[in-house]
């Protein structure tokens, strides 16, 4: 017959309760976060060169829109003839991922065009029209116009500018 040993006895008072010293119950240090430069140079060092960030190296840089997808519907026809229906019947279109999206475009400095009752989409989506970002004109066409040159930017960058 295999013998038994004794539980081991606790220090600790209740189930859960860490025991002082015990490892792992100290609270973990944080480092302090500081500028790898500044670091170097109090050390005497001097600071690595480093690649730049491909991503934010996009900050003020322009790339071609060509080939550049934006949202489309290839089968504009149907979409009209369902539209118009939709209004015929009296009914009101909606598509609860529009706000969403317009708001996600917004957040992430993404260049927004529209006309018409544009505004008041964006301010359902609590978005500026004011905000550099945000292009509205009188016709889809003026509105390409003057969206074209922000969409080679990635984002407007400007958009992010503090007051």
């Amino acid at each position: 017959m295999p013998s038994k040993k004794p539980a081991a006895k606790s220090t600790a008072s209740a189930p859960g309760e860490m025991i002082p010293g015990a490892p792992g119950t100290e609270p973990p240090t944080v480092a302090e976060p500081t500028e790898p430069r500044a670091v170097a140079a109090e050390a005497g060092e001097q600071p690595p060169d480093v690649t730049p960030s491909a991503a934010l190296s996009q900050v003020g840089q322009s790339w071609p829109v060509t080939r550049r997808i934006v949202g489309d519907d290839p089968d504009l026809k149907g979409l009209r003839a369902v539209r118009k229906e939709i209004f015929a019947a009296g009914m009101v279109p909606h598509a609860p991922r529009v706000p969403l999206m317009l708001a996600e475009a917004f957040r992430h400095a993404k260049a927004i065009g529209g006309w018409g009752d544009a505004t008041d989409a964006l301010s359902a989506a609590g978005c500026s029209t004011d905000a550099p970002s945000v292009v509205l004109a009188d016709s889809p066409t003026d509105a390409l116009s003057q969206l074209t040159d922000l969409l080679g930017t990635h984002r407007v960058w400007e958009h992010f500018a503090l007051p």
